[in-house]
């Protein structure tokens, strides 16, 4: 079984190209905006943002993530 260590490249889906995750977007950013407390554009800065700007947070952010 080859190793992590013997890869030479990586390749990200980030915008649902190679497949789909049945992730309900709208609800996800309803909820991060609520807690950031501002209107947002992207999940995944703002998930960046609150996680560094207010790390208690943390541990909700990635539930709700979960759900």
């Amino acid at each position: 079984m080859p190793s992590l260590r013997d890869a030479r490249a990586f390749i990200f889906d980030l915008d649902g190209t190679l497949l789909s995750l049945p992730v309900e977007w709208p609800q996800l950013r309803k909820k991060f905006a609520e807690l950031a407390q501002r209107e947002i554009t992207s999940v995944f800065q703002t998930l960046a943002w609150l996680a560094s700007e207010k790390p208690e947070m943390r541990a909700a952010l990635f539930r709700i993530l979960d759900e």
